[in-house]
């Protein structure tokens, strides 16, 4: 098992402490930060950067002589330097922020234990502003290049679609479900921002045609043993029987998957080059980690193992300051629908050591913009290009959050995403 869930050494420590910086502020201060107040807490930020060293985070050292960090790194050492050394960042700091979120939703004042549950919430209207800068730096200027941008999917949960695309010099774009298509020349200042602003009205938990039972199409469709990162092998279809062993129910059998999944792994970030893409379930119960990606896997995973429909979905929780990037599963229960499975309720739950969150977000989940649903709606980056090695960063700007993918060699940017609630109003 990994320590950390990442390989760590020289090669990965490529951030600045400046970004390093950065990362624990939208960790533990992002109130603090929208509210113009950085200099107040940046020292705070710096002092428990210091600790997490003393405890046993490692750095390198540039060539001037400053510390370099691996992001990946960093982010698993807050939890578990809480769980295993019982530092008090996570709980502190991260967990009270991370719960607020589900508060506000409700507009009520946050509390340690849990709000009302997402179903409850009303639906609400919302304007999201994405933007994409993509580095061109390794593509000959005026040569042509097709880049793409994630689209909202309308469906029970997302209504009432509009969607505004952003002027883009000399771009030609193009639009199919789920994804915005750019065809343009690549300049000489060796990047482009793509963009555009979304209207909807959102409501908590997509469960489709509940009274609708699914065709045998999709059944197959969703029942299939390979499928990208769900990998039904031999190991996992007797993993999944004795989960579900005195289990009569679908509901019943994806309740144990759940359960094994919040007590077994921790959530965390991992390294996809580090991943065997074979057998990512043995790989990650070896390990002992995965990330929102890989965990919804695994639960979609053990529910086809046994013959229950499932699938990934990803796009955009809708968090007032932060919205943020996000994958989890749904399984299909009959007379009932598609019903969502977010191992976000791991980090709510601080790793399952506060019960009361931890089937938070599990049958539902809070306002999110859908942008995928595997395999048939898909996206991307377009052509652009991922190195062996990525770094990933992420910082509080202009309203919203940008998360960012670097060569970890280079450090050359290879597309970052800037995505801001614009407008909230409850219906």
């Amino acid at each position: 098992m990994q320590r950390l869930g990442v390989a760590v050494g020289p090669r990965r420590r490529r951030a600045s402490e400046a970004d390093a910086i950065d990362l624990l502020l939208l960790q533990g201060w992002q109130p603090d930060l929208v509210a113009a107040r950085r200099d107040e807490v940046e020292p705070q930020a710096r002092a428990v950067l210091e600790r997490f060293i003393e405890l046993g985070l490692g750095f390198e050292r540039a060539a001037g002589g400053g510390r370099l960090f691996d992001p990946s790194e960093l982010t698993n050492f807050i939890q578990w330097s809480h769980t295993e050394l019982g530092d008090t960042f996570w709980p502190e700091r991260c967990l009270p922020l991370a719960r607020r979120v589900f508060w506000l939703e409700h507009e009520l004042e946050p509390l340690s234990v849990p709000p009302p549950r997402p179903s409850e919430l009303a639906p609400r209207r919302f304007r999201v502003r994405l933007r994409r800068q993509f580095g061109l730096a390794d593509r000959e200027p005026g040569a042509s290049v097709r880049l793409r941008l994630p689209l909202p999917i309308e469906s029970a949960a997302v209504s009432e679609l509009a969607i505004a695309i952003e002027p883009a010099p000399a771009a030609r774009i193009t639009t199919a479900p789920a994804r915005l298509d750019a065809k343009v020349l690549a300049p000489a200042t060796g990047s482009v921002e793509l963009g555009y602003v979304a209207s909807f009205i959102a409501r908590p938990t997509d469960t489709g045609a509940a009274a609708a039972a699914l065709g045998p199409d999709e059944r197959r469709l969703y029942t299939h043993p390979r499928e990208g990162l769900i990998k039904v092998t031999p190991e996992a279809e007797t993993l999944a029987r004795d989960l579900a062993a005195s289990a009569h129910d679908s509901w019943s059998r994806i309740e144990r998957f759940w359960r094994f999944v919040m007590t077994r792994l921790r959530i965390g970030v991992i390294n996809y080059e580090e991943l065997d893409a074979a057998n990512p379930l043995a790989w990650a119960l070896e390990n002992g980690w995965c990330d929102c990606q890989l965990g919804a896997a695994l639960l979609a995973t053990l529910c086809r193992a046994v013959g229950i429909p499932a699938r990934l979905v990803s796009g955009y929780a809708l968090d007032r300051d932060t919205p943020y990037f996000h994958y989890w599963a749904e399984a299909w229960i009959d007379c009932r629908g598609w019903a969502p499975l977010d191992t976000l309720s791991w980090s709510l739950s601080r790793g399952g050591r506060d019960p009361e969150w931890t089937d938070y977000l599990f049958g539902e989940v809070n306002y999110r913009m859908l942008t995928e649903r595997l395999p048939r709606l898909f996206n991307g980056a377009g052509a652009v290009r991922f190195p062996a090695t990525v770094m990933r960063l992420g910082r509080i700007r202009d309203g919203g959050l940008e998360q960012g993918y670097y060569n970890a060699d280079t450090g050359s940017l290879i597309y970052a995403d800037h995505v801001a609630v614009l407008e909230s109003e409850v219906l």
